[in-house]
């Protein structure tokens, strides 16, 4: 359900905002966005003088923007500092995984995973995936300060949240890892780009981006999340299928790619579209 609209009390924004984790790169953007905006901002990160704890006892909204290994301790070791009228949230890329800490928290807790990386400099156009625990004023403020700057939140569960980045997260970049050296390997050594059309460029360069960041990062996104071996194994199968489809001919080719172009649904042409325009074709 989306956050209830509307009281005084929700209207208020909170009187202090912590940011743990907040010298990272979410952290960061979080903190610096929120201070730009007037608002109290206070920091624990490794070097800070100020603990995490701290941070939860003195804030009535705290949010922990750690990485995703350390996410439970970290929150399990804050939760029992929060007041009842004030919030704990995860920024963390998966959701179920924090849920047991943010449970045992006595004040509002909730989930928010930024679906964009610490690069961004705004958030108009951002996409956030929001799920709450138990819910209050401090979370409902923050949805609504960040619709009003132009993020769209998309409103979900812990469980839902995690299935869909099974797909979106650790089946793309995992079947990246799988897929790019394997083009690689096939083609010249001496010179692999001297036989790449556009279309493989890009290609490449997308995979390219995602091979050249933070392994560790790729290594919880994908051995954290519960749903990813149920992702990985629907692909191996799809992948099965278009293997007989190459031994028996042409004719099963065929039919493999027009059922996959209409599982794309309606929107295909749009994305088909998308993919012209980003290869200079429109």
């Amino acid at each position: 359900m989306a956050p209830p609209q509307g009281s005084a009390l929700e209207a208020a924004p909170p009187q202090a905002i912590g940011i743990v984790g907040g010298h990272g790169g979410i952290g960061s953007l979080f903190a610096r966005l929120l201070g730009e905006a007037g608002l109290r901002v206070l920091i624990s990160d490794r070097a800070t003088t100020l603990r995490n704890v701290d941070v939860a006892a003195a804030c009535d909204l705290t949010l922990v923007a750690v990485p995703l290994g350390v996410t439970p301790a970290v929150l399990a070791e804050m939760a029992p500092y929060v007041q009842s009228g004030a919030a704990l949230a995860s920024l963390g890329s998966l959701m179920e995984l924090a849920i047991p800490a943010l449970a045992s928290c006595a004040g509002e807790s909730f989930l928010l995973h930024p679906l964009f990386g610490p690069g961004r400099k705004r958030l108009r156009g951002a996409t956030l995936a929001y799920a709450t625990l138990r819910g209050g004023p401090r979370q409902n403020w923050l949805v609504r300060w960040l619709r009003k700057r132009g993020a769209s939140v998309v409103v979900t569960t812990p469980q839902e949240h995690d299935r869909i980045m099974a797909v979106a997260q650790a089946l793309l970049h995992g079947g990246y890892a799988a897929l790019a050296p394997e083009i690689v390997r096939a083609l010249p050594g001496d010179n692999p780009l001297a036989w790449a059309s556009p279309t493989l460029r890009l290609q490449l360069g997308l995979m390219s981006r995602i091979l050249h960041q933070d392994p560790h990062l790729y290594g919880d996104l994908l051995a954290l999340n519960r749903h990813a071996p149920a992702a990985i194994d629907a692909l191996i199968g799809r992948l099965a299928t278009l293997r007989t489809a190459v031994q028996d001919g042409p004719d099963a080719v065929t039919a493999f790619f027009a059922t996959a172009r209409e599982e794309l649904g309606p929107h295909g042409p749009a994305l088909a579209a998308e993919g012209a325009r980003a290869l200079g074709e429109e």
